[in-house]
């Protein structure tokens, strides 16, 4: 009997094929949605976690204001619960390949493997000149393995600055969101990519002092990262630390203090040194300048001396001169005198001679006249005549000879008392020029002294010029000495004060929750999860309906079998235990075929498509969740055996004839309609008995329309994700950031860069600003009740009473704000400067608001998940680690990116310090896209530039990357179609079932199959109307539940329901009313009239 009992289990199963279907497919639907969701945000947690601990991801990191030392490595290794603490070495800096300059984290790779890099190409560095670099900046740049990569000089360099050799392509694990995923926007004040060089490549006078320090706690293995127990193991190690701290930071304070004095001592001994060998040159120069003075003087008295012995030697000089001029000319007198003596005797000489001759001829003719003159003496005279003659003429020529040479004689004696005369006259001439010779020599020698003389005096006078000039020039060095003494000590004055002034050290204690890659996937998951206690809420009520219906309408049909039955002597259970089968059997393979959907195909779906292009993890792991894995299906289970309880227990209350009897019809009434008499009247038959139709069978009618408005819900649910994805693109980059460039450039390259801009005729407008990549958190009232908000500069001073207060004053600071924490970007506008060109500031009820001094303007997603308002105060800590906690003036709409905005002396209140400008809004004339673009291009590729974000390339990005978020969309809108189709499929079949022998009727009474099909169609048709019209404002009021649903970090979700959302929505529910018909027709064409009207019903 037994056997014959589940024979008729099954064929109940397989004559209602359709209704075990449709329980089926709701609960594979419904399972799938609850555990497809949930499992896909356990695996993406898991796969996480898994990813961290082998690449040892640290527990917590500290950092200093001033550094981190091996004496605080050793003293947070022996807290309690620290398995390893490690100082590291990290750099932000820049890069520039390929004609690109991008930002780059710089890591030494840890000894002990914490925060270990994931090779995917390569093998880590082992040499100094090594690096592995992240897989994005290979695809940036197009570099690959073997090209060498260079970092930018930097004043405080924390590693070498050589040329390294990339060794390999790695995933940087405190990096696991993908640099050009759908999430990229939240790490955009990150780096562009990250560095792993090897601990040699630390600069030498940088290694010992740490700029982190990481530490991995004990006793977390085989604890998920993300479980509840992990957090409460690492919040109490982060309050162990707290104790810690303060210790330490006095001990890092007096340590940096006492180097900084011995430094200062050490230069100030220096300096002694160098100001007594200064002064020891001062004296000896001073003692030249004098030696030189001394040897001038003396150098003049010799030049007076020697002026006063050319004077005497040219007064000298001048008479030998004149005394030879008088000797000249009284020896050229005598020579002319000589000269002209001679002439006379020359002269004198024939005359002479003339007269003696005259004087013998006329003795020769008073001989010849004696003689009477013969012509011939020797024959005319006689002979002794002759002879007389002849001798007195001898005696006569005798004579003429005797006086001639007497003459000559006198002549020449003359003549050489002329020569002697004029070769004495000669001599003294000589004498006089070899006198005049020395005077030309004693003159020339005379010009020589007084050429050196002149020398001499324009040596002596450039010689004083020099001494004065020297003096000068020493009195300036010894001023120049004094000065620079001065300031010199000065400076080791205000370097010794400033030393004392050392604010005391500021440790940071930071959990994972401090990484945007953790939060993410935490963010994310429970983003995911929340969609997953919304949509399956409704799978589930659906599914239950649609059990309870369609068990309902089967017992119904089964009556008669059950009173038999009864009859038979089976019992209550025995009987409700085929109907539990049913539902059971169906609902449990329904949900095993969920458990595979939700488990496997829908992670392995998500992974693919979404995961993989939103993180950078090697590997996701499939995990099975047995709490909702068999939650889940037994959440089914029981809901659908529910359903089929009540179904059974009013029919199992009666006897077995009651059962075995047809069931009485329903009592007609009058409807409303009816008693609408202008409308009823006007209504044709078909019309009225479909409207008594719908309004009889008032649970098929409920049934039918909360089935459709879940359905209706969930499909505008999913069209207002799109819409919103669609629409943030263009309020974020269109409405709320109406700049066209945000550009940042090195604070030192600020006022050229400006210049640079304002001559460029392509920008219409510029706004200088300050640009700073911030952690904020909520900060919370201290011990006396009152918020703790930082005061200026000289209030802290006044509040610095010692040490211990500055260290108790530090940890109140720190310990002020909550563990919630968000990275933002801050930008810092100068006083009076117009926002509205650039940004639009207005309030969450859409009217404007002015930035003004005194708060700080803060972005709605912030805010909310902060969980402060327009009054509260939020703590602030820059990229240099200055901290604050500075009012809040307005939370203003923002949807993608966190920002604030703070007035620059709002700024130097709240911060001490003054803020540095080192950024540009920039608007440009043309509104074309692609100069815009061309433009926020040419900019980047300017070494100056460090950052250059354009908002057209933004929008167009972020359009793309989202893109993949449609896909998820599509999945849900997918499923929530199917369940439309089930429940119209399923209340459709139990119509028909319902209404077999009146469909049979009619049929009989000669209606056409058009009208037939007319007449069955036109309810559902009616009846899907009615849920549409209904699921319309559900479906908006499960859409705008979304934005606090989905609260994603730098992310507001602010729905959006385009109207032709609800027109996709309604044109695809009619569409499955249609297919449904159809399906119906077919049913209804295969109705067999006579065996319809032979039941019993």
């Amino acid at each position: 009997m037994a056997r014959a009992f589940r024979k008729d289990i099954w064929r109940t199963i397989t004559q209602s094929r359709k209704r075990f279907v449709s329980i089926l497919v709701i609960c594979a639907l419904g399972v799938t949605m609850v555990t497809g969701l949930r499992a896909s945000c356990f695996d993406l947690r898991a796969s996480a976690d898994a990813f961290f601990d082998s690449q040892h991801l640290y527990d917590i990191s500290i950092q200093s204001t001033l550094g981190l030392s091996a004496e605080d490595v050793q003293e947070l290794a022996h807290v309690e619960g620290v398995d390893k603490a490690e100082g590291a070495w990290e750099e932000t800096t820049y890069t520039d390949a390929e004609s690109q300059r991008l930002s780059v984290d710089v890591k030494a790779l840890s000894a002990d493997g914490i925060n270990a890099p994931y090779i995917v190409e390569g093998s880590l560095p082992t040499n100094e000149n090594e690096v592995a670099v992240t897989q994005n900046f290979l695809t940036t740049t197009g570099l690959s393995l073997g090209d060498t990569v260079t970092l930018e000089k930097s004043s405080d360099a924390v590693f070498k600055r050589v040329d390294y050799i990339i060794t390999a392509s790695v995933i940087d694990p405190t990096e696991l969101t993908s640099p050009t995923g759908p999430i990229a926007i939240r790490a955009s004040a990150s780096s562009d990519c990250c560095f792993f060089v090897t601990q040699d490549a630390v600069d030498p006078e940088m290694a010992d002092t740490f700029t982190i320090i990481y530490l991995i706690a004990s006793n977390t293995e085989g604890t998920s990262c993300y479980s509840d127990e992990y957090t409460a193991t690492i919040d109490e190690l982060v309050n162990r630390i707290e104790n810690l701290r303060a210790d330490r930071e006095l001990a890092r304070t007096n340590e940096i203090k006492q180097d900084a004095h011995a430094t200062i001592d050490e230069e100030e001994a220096t300096a002694q040194d160098e100001f007594a060998s200064a002064e020891s040159q001062l004296a000896d120069a001073q003692k030249q300048i004098d030696d030189g003075w001394v040897e001038l003087n003396a150098s003049k008295e010799q030049l007076a001396s020697g002026q006063q012995q050319l004077e005497s030697s040219q007064a000298q000089l001048d008479e030998q001169a004149a005394q030879l001029a008088d000797a000249r000319t009284q020896l050229e007198d005598g020579l002319a005198q000589v000269a002209e003596g001679r002439a006379q005797l020359e002269a004198s000489i024939e005359p002479g001679k003339a007269a003696i001759n005259t004087q013998i001829d006329a003795q020769i003719d008073q001989l010849n006249k004696q003689f009477n003159n013969p012509s011939n003496p020797e024959t005319d005279l006689p002979a002794e005549m002759y002879q007389q003659y002849l001798a007195a003429l001898q005696q006569i020529e005798s004579a003429r000879t005797e006086a001639l040479n007497s003459f000559d004689d006198t002549i020449a004696e003359n003549r050489a008392t002329l020569d002697t005369t004029e070769q004495q006259l000669r001599q003294q001439l000589d004498q006089v020029a070899t006198g005049e010779a020395a005077l030309s020599a004693g003159r020339a020698q005379l010009d020589s002294s007084k050429q050196e003389l002149a020398t001499g005096t324009e040596q002596l006078a450039n010689g004083e010029a020099e001494l004065r000039a020297g003096q000068e020039e020493l009195d300036s060095q010894r001023s120049e000495y004094e000065a620079s003494k001065a300031d010199a000590l000065q400076q080791i004055a205000d370097a010794r004060a400033e030393v004392d002034d050392i604010e005391q050290a500021q440790w940071y204690v930071q959990t994972r929750d401090s990484n945007a890659g953790y939060t993410s996937v935490e963010s994310d998951a429970s983003s995911i999860e929340a969609i997953g206690l919304v949509f399956p809420v409704v799978f589930i009520i659906v599914a239950v309906l649609i059990a309870l219906t369609t068990i309902t309408r089967m017992v119904e049909e089964e009556r008669s079998l059950i009173g038999t039955y009864k009859s038979l002597g089976y019992s209550r259970h025995a009987i409700l235990m085929k109907y539990l089968a049913y539902a059971l059997g169906a609902s449990l393979l329904g949900g095993l075929l969920g458990e595979f959907c939700g488990f496997i195909a829908f992670p392995t779906f998500l992974f693919s498509v979404v995961f993989e292009a939103m993180y950078q993890i090697p590997e996701y792991l499939y995990s099975f969740d047995t709490f909702y894995g068999i939650g889940s299906i037994l959440f089914f289970i029981v809901g659908i055996a529910g359903a089929a309880v009540i179904a059974c227990r009013s029919e199992l209350k009666q006897t077995p004839a009651a059962l075995m009897r047809p069931k009485a019809p329903k009592a007609g009434s009058r409807i409303l309609l009816e008693r609408i008499t202008p409308l009823w009247k006007r209504m044709s038959f078909l019309n009225k008995v479909t409207a008594r139709n719908i309004f009889r069978y008032k649970k098929r009618f409920l049934m039918t329309i909360f089935g459709i408005m879940g359905c209706m819900a969930l499909l505008v649910c999913g069209f207002a994700i799109r819409d919103s994805v669609h629409t943030l693109s263009d309020m974020q980059y269109n409405d709320i950031n109406r700049y066209d460039v945000l550009a940042v450039v090195n604070q030192d390259d600020f006022d050229s860069s400006l210049t640079t801009l304002e001559e460029d005729s392509r920008i219409s407008e510029v706004q200088p600003l300050g640009v700073d990549s911030v952690t904020v958190s909520a900060a919370t009232a201290d011990a006396n009740g009152s918020a703790d908000v930082t005061t200026s500069e000289s209030d802290a001073e006044a509040a610095e009473t010692s040490e211990s207060s500055n260290a108790e004053t530090t940890n109140t600071n720190t310990a002020s704000t909550n563990s919630t924490k968000e990275s933002l970007q801050l930008f810092i506008v100068p006083d009076g400067a117009p926002l509205t060109d650039f940004i639009n500031t207005r309030t969450s009820a859409d009217s404007p608001c002015e930035l003004t001094n005194g708060g700080i303007l803060l972005t709605r997603n912030a805010a909310e998940l902060l969980g402060i308002g327009t009054g509260s105060n939020i703590h602030i800590e820059t990229s240099t680690l200055d901290q604050a906690n500075v009012p809040v003036q307005n939370v203003i709409d923002n949807y993608l990116g966190n920002a604030a905005y703070i007035t620059e002396s709002t700024y130097e209140e709240y911060f001490g310090n003054t803020a540095d400008l080192n950024g540009f809004f920039i608007n440009l004339a043309s509104n074309d896209a692609a100069q815009q673009e061309t433009f926020a291009d040419e900019l980047a590729s300017n070494e100056t530039f460090m950052s250059v974000t354009s908002t057209q390339k933004m929008s167009e990005e972020f359009s793309q990357s989202f893109q993949l978020i449609n896909t998820v969309v599509y999945v849900i809108i997918v499923l929530a179609a199917a369940l439309a189709f089930v429940v119209l499929f399923t209340l459709s079949t139990t119509n028909i079932s319902e209404r077999i022998r009146e469909l049979a009727t009619i049929k009989v009474l000669g209606f056409r199959k058009r009208e037939v099909n007319h007449y069955v169609n036109k309810e559902t048709i009616l009846l899907t109307a009615l849920g549409m019209i209904a699921g319309i404002p559900l479906g908006y009021a499960f859409s705008q539940s979304l934005t606090y649903v989905l609260k994603m970090p730098s992310i507001y979700f602010a729905v959006t329901i385009e109207p032709i959302s609800y027109a996709y929505a309604c044109a695809l529910t009619l569409f499955f009313a249609w297919l449904v018909a159809l399906l119906s027709n077919r049913a209804l064409a295969k109705i067999d009239m006579i065996e319809a009207l032979k039941s019993v019903e």
